[in-house]
């Protein structure tokens, strides 16, 4: 069909060369528009490249090959096409929707929304420019108004399992998870992926829904063999079934795919130490911290060095982690933890954990059970059992895991002695 669309073209450019030239141009643009559904973005743009130098008054190659630029991940050169395509026609609704996902793909919300907002202006039929509402809506942490974008890109295209997966994330983020799952397994439907599986997996693994977890990562596996997610989750579902080895073996896997997957280190480096491996899990939390560089990798870290004993390190490491995450409650909890619960006298201050407790527990919301189990401890280190029984009770109270509770009524137990509660060292 092509080859004909080629000498219907040659034909009619004998008389009319102009012609030709532009519509020459629209069947590279076509051409590129094809290669851009398939993914791949460099036959694309060159097909973008040889239809702008045929003519390069359109507004739609400028937009078309912006888009490219912005799958492919070249933001800047994707903002420099889309800006030259509204200079050239500054109500094309297109280039509205590309310039807001490359805007929001860059973090730059609020711009991402006025141009998104601008689109849907323009074209109120426009599902896809919804669906990138939602997304810039998602990434500024507004779920609600995510969910209301995805909501309406899906009554315009009910099949649009992109706006399924970026609601399900909506929902996640606010707690809603049934609702979460609900979408991803409407994505699955209409077209399943491995995104999808693992998603819906991850949901089910958070609940201890372990066996229909592991049937989601292996359907995630299934569809793409190298997904190095499902194997990091499967290496969680396995260290959770106290499987040590078979743990360690996915999350060798995922790093054998992906050796810069962060999170994978972090699991591995986990079921290294319940394997009571201790070098090793070091050595992998190094990693999870040369890679990650965040909150969360420090406070790992440190538990780690908690546990044996190096007390000086764990700290640094806390402190680390609220350089980078002034608001994160997991270091503020295991700051006050070794405040109050140190067996080396000269690293408890009660007063300074019963400040980190409570603040600690403020950025959870009074939700945390674990933030409440410290705050007990932190009230036992400075005298007042009365309170730390209370927040035990409340912690008890929150937690559905047996062996959890289990944990809080030994602390509890200690209180009723009129004892502060002192963390064993794991001497492995």
């Amino acid at each position: 069909m092509l080859c004909r669309a080629f000498i219907a073209l040659i034909a009619a450019s004998l008389a009319t060369p102009a012609v030709f030239a532009q519509d020459m141009s629209e069947v590279y643009n076509q051409r590129g528009l094809e290669w851009h559904r398939q993914k791949n973005y460099d036959n694309a743009i060159a097909n973008f490249n040889e239809a702008i130098r045929l003519d390069s008054t359109s507004a739609t190659l400028y937009s078309n090959r912006g888009m490219s630029l912005d799958a492919r991940g070249d933001y800047q050169a994707a903002l420099a096409d889309l800006n030259y395509a509204l200079s050239l026609d500054p109500n094309y609704e297109p280039a509205y929707n590309n310039r807001g996902l490359t805007y929001a793909d860059l973090g730059e919300y609020d711009r991402a929304i006025a141009d998104l907002n601008q689109a849907v202006r323009l074209d109120p039929r426009d599902a896809a420019a919804y669906s990138n509402l939602g997304y810039a809506w998602n990434g500024k942490g507004d779920y609600d108004r995510a969910i209301q974008a995805y909501t309406q890109a899906l009554a315009l295209d009910p099949r649009d399992t992109y706006s399924y997966r970026g609601r399900g994330e909506a929902y996640i983020a606010k707690g809603q998870d049934e609702l979460g799952l609900n979408d991803f397994n409407q994505a699955i439907a209409i077209q399943p992926s491995a995104y999808d599986y693992n998603e819906a997996g991850y949901i089910r693994m958070e609940r201890g829904e372990y066996d229909q977890a592991m049937a989601d990562f292996d359907q995630a596996i299934r569809l793409d063999p190298n997904y190095a997610m499902a194997y990091n989750n499967r290496c969680w579902v396995w260290t959770q079934r106290a499987n040590y080895e078979r743990a360690i073996a996915e999350a060798d896997e995922a790093i054998r795919i992906n050796p810069k997957l962060a999170i994978a280190y972090e699991n591995r480096g986990y079921a290294w130490q319940m394997k009571g491996d201790i070098d090793r899990s070091l050595a992998d939390l190094d990693r999870y911290v040369e890679l990650a560089h965040n909150a969360d990798a420090f406070v790992e870290r440190g538990k780690v060095h908690r546990s044996l004993g190096h007390f000086d390190k764990a700290l640094a490491d806390f402190d680390s982690a609220l350089e980078r995450d002034p608001n994160s409650a997991a270091a503020y909890k295991a700051m006050a933890w070794i405040e109050s619960t140190c067996p080396d006298e000269k690293f408890r201050n009660g007063k300074r954990a019963l400040i980190d407790a409570q603040h600690a527990l403020r950025l959870t919301n009074e939700k945390d059970p674990w933030a409440m189990d410290v705050l007990a401890a932190a009230y036992a280190e400075n005298g007042d059992y009365k309170q730390a029984a209370e927040w035990e009770h409340r912690a008890i109270d929150l937690l559905s895991d047996e062996d959890d509770k289990q944990q809080c009524r030994e602390h509890l137990a200690t209180f009723a002695e009129g004892k502060p509660y002192r963390e064993p060292i794991n001497v492995k």
